[in-house]
């Protein structure tokens, strides 16, 4: 019959489906298979090294050593230091040191430096390690100061408590600090004391600057013409130009002091000039001036001085103060 042949070719297919699938449910069976045995293995090879794995050791209790003890005596406001070593035999990476309980008298504390120094030998779970610890504290008012109570604690992981130390006692003598003055005070007691010197130089030069005694037959111009004249005798005898020099200069000074009221210790050659002009001509007044430069010019010059040049010099001073005799 003609459907014979698509009947005989579905069965083929039917029966080929069900080797199929019963070749996909044994591999399906036999992974699962392979996956048990794989995870059993990794289950008991973790067993077996935790039953091998070494204790934890017990961690030892630390020991502590002052380094820097304070003094006895201290003044107010000045820091204080005390300093001591925590040596741990072995010690976590996750260890830490809480807040230090303090029971403290007229000391207030200012702050806490750590400084951890840790061996590298040892295993790397517990070290040996040794922790610095610097406590600074502020004394606060004159009088007596103690530290009754310092204690420490340190905490590890999520807090757990390991280990506290007590830090031995102190007590203090806290003596007042003695009063510094202020840099204002320094700067105005400087002040003070300049102004004050120089009001004595100014009394001092003052006196100086005394008119000569008054004589009944002799003017002003009549006593400088005299000093002229004994300087230049002794020039001549002596032969030092210098004090030739500083005794005209200071002759003629003398004589503008008195005769202008001029000082030549604070004045310019212009104040000279302008006070001479009011006493006597401009052409004088510059002359006067031209004089007291060219004695500078020679006493400072430092080089070989012609005596023909000291004596023209000499004569014209001379003249100067001579021709204001009679005026």
């Amino acid at each position: 019959m003609w459907w014979t042949p698509i009947t005989k070719s579905w069965k083929e297919m039917t029966k080929k489906k069900r080797k199929n699938d019963k070749r996909l449910s044994l591999s399906a069976a036999m992974s699962r298979f392979l996956c048990f045995v794989l995870l059993m293995g990794v289950l008991s090879n973790t067993h077996l090294e935790a039953e091998t794995a070494p204790p934890i050791p017990e961690r030892e209790a630390p020991s502590i050593q002052t380094l820097e003890r304070p003094n006895s005596f201290y003044e107010t406001g000045e820091i204080i230091v005390y300093k001591v070593l925590v040596r741990w035999p072995s010690a976590g990476e996750r260890i830490r040191m809480s807040p230090p309980e303090l029971e403290l008298e007229n000391l207030e504390l200012a702050g806490v430096g750590q400084e951890s120094v840790s061996d590298q030998e040892g295993s790397s779970f517990l070290k040996p390690m040794e922790q610095i610890l610097t406590f600074r504290f502020i004394a606060k008012e004159p009088g007596h100061a103690s530290i009754k109570q310092f204690l420490l604690r340190w905490n590890e992981g999520e807090g757990e408590s390991t280990h506290a130390l007590s830090i031995p006692p102190i007590e203090l003598t806290i003596k007042p600090r003695p009063k510094i003055f202020s840099l204002y005070h320094v700067l105005s007691g400087s002040l003070l004391g300049g102004c004050f010197i120089v009001a004595l130089l100014v009394m001092f030069y003052r006196k100086r600057r005394k008119k000569l005694p008054a004589h009944p037959s002799r003017s002003l111009e009549e006593i400088i013409l005299e000093k002229f004249q004994t300087s230049c005798n002794r020039w001549k005898h002596q032969g030092v130009d210098s004090i030739f020099l500083g005794e005209l200069e200071h002759s003629l000074k003398e004589y503008v002091a008195q005769k202008l009221d001029w000082n030549p210790f604070e004045g310019s050659y212009n104040d000279l000039q302008n006070r001479a002009e009011m006493k006597w001509s401009k052409r004088e007044a510059s002359h006067l001036v031209d004089l007291f430069r060219a004695l500078e010019e020679e006493r400072f010059s430092g080089a070989n001085r012609e005596n023909q040049k000291l004596l023209e010099l000499f004569q014209s001073l001379y003249s100067f103060v001579e021709g204001k005799k009679t005026l």
